[in-house]
C-alpha cells in the first residue's frame, strides 16, 4: 500500500472573485488575481471584488502592471503569514 503524499505545508487560502453579482473565479490568491487582471484586460466593466473564503473579508488585489507582474506580486503575498492579503480599506 502506498502512503498518502506528505503535505507540503498549510494549504493556500481560498478566495472568490466577483464581477458585480457574477462569480468569476475561485482559488488561491494568485489564481484570483490573474482572473481579475484578465477580466480587466477583456473589458469587464462591473466592479471586481475578491473575498477570503475563510473569513469573508474583502481582499485587496493589486492589478497594476502586466499579467506576469500581477502573478509574481500575489505569489509573494500568498506565501506570507496571514495570507491571502491585507484586508481592503
Amino acid at each position: 500500500m502506498t502512503p498518502p503524499p506528505a503535505a507540503a505545508g498549510p494549504a493556500a487560502p481560498a478566495c472568490t472573485l466577483f464581477a458585480g453579482h457574477r462569480r468569476l473565479a475561485a482559488g488561491d490568491l494568485v489564481a484570483v488575481a490573474v482572473a481579475a487582471r484578465k477580466a480587466l484586460d477583456t473589458g469587464e466593466r462591473a466592479p471586481l471584488l475578491a473575498f477570503d473564503d475563510a473569513t469573508a473579508s474583502q481582499v485587496e488585489l493589486d492589478l497594476r502592471g502586466s499579467l506576469a507582474e500581477v502573478r509574481a506580486r500575489h505569489a509573494a503575498r500568498r506565501d506570507q503569514p496571514g495570507a491571502p492579503a491585507t484586508p481592503a480599506p
